[in-house]
Parts: C-alpha cells; sequence; structure tokens
C-alpha cells in the first residue's frame, strides 16, 4: 500500500482488486455503482474488501478537478423512501441547491430509509468534497450515523441538529424549535388552555422533541400535556385517529408538530361538530404553501427551511475555501396568526 505523510498504509483501487482478485477497473464500476454488468457475488465481495481494507476514494487529490467542478451532498436519513415528499426536505434542498449553483457547485442528494440502506452509499458519498447530513433517530442512532460518516474524512454540516465534540470537522445549522413551541403553547394557555394535546410522528425527530419539550415547558404547573403520535403517511389516517382520541376525552388545546397534524385536528374537530377557537384551540409549526389552503386557517410558526438549505451551503463552501467552519448558525422562526386559536 501506499503510504501517506504519517507514514500509515491507505489502501488503493489495486489493493482492493487484488484482495478481491478482480480487475481494478471492475472495483472502480462498484465504487460508482455501475454494477450492471457485475455479478451479485463481484459486487458483495468487493465491497466486503473495500471495508476490510477501510478504502476511501479521494477525487480531491486527482488534482485536475477546478473548484467548479467540486460536488457537495445532502444525506438524509429519513424512514420514507419518498423522502422528498417532505416540504421541509425539499425547501432545504432547494436552498443548497441554488447557493451553491451561484458558487459552481453541484448538489448530490441520497437518501437512506435505514443504516444498511446508507452503507450502500457510503463508496459513493466518499468521493464527494463536503456533506450536509439530516438524520432521524434518537441520540444514539443519530451519533452512530454522523461518527460513520465522519470516518469518510470529509467537512460535514448537521442539520437540526448540534455537532457533538467527537466530530473534529462538523458545523450545524438550525431553528428555534423549542422556542416557537413555548410561544405557541403561551398562546393557549393566556386563552384558557388547561388540557394539551400534543401530536408527534412515529418517528423520532430531533425538531419534534424539542417542540414538544417547549409546549411542556410553557405548560408546567398550568395544564396537562398529553403526546399523541401519529403516521405522517396517511392523512385520513390521521383525521380518523384524532376524532377517535377527541370523542373519547376531548381537550381544549390541540399542538400540532406540524401544519399537517394540525389540519388534520381541524378537519377531525370541525367533523365532530366542534367550534374552532371556542371549543377547541389547533395550532400547527413549519407554516409551509399548503398551510394556505387549510379552512379555517391554520395557527403556525414559520420555519425558515429554505434559508436552513442556504445557510447549510454557505457554511460548507467557508469550510471548503476558507479551511474552517463558521460558529454553528440557530435561525429564529416566525409566528403566523391564523384563525384556529386566538
Amino acid at each position: 500500500m501506499k503510504k501517506n505523510q504519517q507514514g500509515q498504509g491507505r489502501a488503493t483501487l489495486r489493493d482492493v482488486a487484488d484482495a478481491a482478485g478482480v480487475s481494478i477497473m471492475t472495483v472502480s464500476n462498484v465504487v460508482n455503482g455501475k454494477t450492471a454488468r457485475v455479478s451479485d457475488e463481484i459486487r458483495l465481495l468487493v465491497k466486503e474488501k473495500i471495508k476490510d481494507l477501510k478504502y476511501v476514494p479521494h477525487l480531491r487529490g486527482r488534482g485536475l478537478r477546478l473548484a467548479k467542478d467540486f460536488a457537495i451532498g445532502l444525506v438524509m436519513l429519513h424512514p420514507e423512501r419518498r423522502f422528498l415528499n417532505d416540504p421541509f426536505n425539499t425547501e432545504v434542498a432547494a436552498g443548497m441547491s441554488n447557493k451553491l449553483a451561484q458558487n459552481g457547485y453541484g448538489l448530490l442528494i441520497f437518501g437512506a430509509q435505514n443504516s444498511k440502506d446508507l452503507e450502500n452509499k457510503l463508496p459513493r458519498i466518499s468521493q464527494l468534497d463536503a456533506l450536509a447530513v439530516y438524520i432521524f433517530g434518537d441520540t444514539a442512532q443519530r451519533d452512530a450515523v454522523y461518527t460513520k460518516l465522519a470516518a469518510l474524512g470529509l467537512p460535514m454540516l448537521l442539520i437540526g441538529d448540534e455537532a457533538n465534540d467527537s466530530l473534529a470537522d462538523a458545523s450545524f445549522v438550525r431553528q428555534t424549535n423549542e422556542e416557537g413551541a413555548f410561544q405557541l403553547a403561551e398562546l393557549g394557555l393566556s386563552n384558557g388552555a388547561r388540557k394539551i394535546l400534543f401530536m408527534r410522528p412515529d418517528h423520532f425527530w430531533p425538531a419534534m422533541a424539542q417542540r414538544e419539550l417547549g409546549a411542556r415547558k410553557a405548560a408546567a404547573g398550568r395544564a396537562d400535556v398529553e403526546t399523541m403520535i401519529c403516521t405522517e403517511i396517511n392523512f385520513q389516517a390521521v383525521v380518523s385517529q384524532v376524532k377517535t382520541r377527541l370523542s373519547a376525552n376531548p381537550p381544549d388545546f390541540v399542538m400540532g408538530g406540524n401544519d399537517l397534524f394540525g389540519i388534520a385536528a381541524t378537519q377531525a374537530a370541525l367533523q365532530l361538530g366542534f367550534s374552532i377557537k371556542k371549543d377547541l384551540m389547533i395550532t400547527g409549526f413549519n407554516g409551509f404553501a399548503f398551510r394556505e389552503y387549510s379552512m379555517p386557517l391554520l395557527t403556525s410558526m414559520r420555519s425558515p427551511a429554505y434559508e436552513i438549505g442556504e445557510a447549510a451551503a454557505a457554511a460548507l463552501l467557508k469550510r471548503i475555501t476558507k479551511g474552517s467552519f463558521p460558529g454553528g448558525k440557530v435561525l429564529n422562526v416566525e409566528f403566523l396568526p391564523g384563525d384556529t386559536c386566538a
């Protein structure tokens, strides 16, 4: 193997090819995802040797690429294969793509539903120049993914989370989820709410945990807070679930962890004959374009998702061109008055 500057061996394409007993071209095809003419048996063998030898491609080392040709990745570990249906994801991707394009860089988006899916994409991801990552899961799961991606040796920007001390070359950008939810909860509490139902999805997201924490902090000693876990895949299923809950023991304030849940709660309440604001106050969160079609208009918070994408791109560009990240950035959410809460 070739020696790096520290005198440690770094595996090459030839090392992997020799270990697998195949040609260098075959290894290159597997690394680049060109496996149409590679059998599953050979592909798995090559991937095994790549993992054993800790081989990491270094396109930047070729020296002939210009900065305007550099590619930055957006890695989203998301439980749904249609992860770009989520408006937060599409806004972030749009903000990043446009900001990078203005500076001559391209954006490659990688979606993975689980750790195994992500593992299969690592060879291609490792060829990029930097990464922005948006990961679901509890702290242990997210940290494991961050550690795995950090091992690629690429600068990394965390979206919606904060970089811990173990990540040597990373920064973050997020929004004020806890503060926004606290403000919405205060709005309901000031109008007499004493039983709050907080709706969140069945997959763990840091942003949703922060919103629930904000609601509970505002309600401490003033109101009871119950958490209701809902699917995000089927809107009518959410409406049905909320109708069942409202019929059994109605709260006086429903806080949707996002606008989908807020709108579903509004439809459920209207179908049951509730008077919105008088019998039941409702809020959402995110304030994306589809909220404008809700009737009555949902009271919510605007998430600066597009601006988060821009900020992520700007931070990565600074890291690539200047050699260091700016400090982590926190963007404020914005209150959007509506007709579902006084």
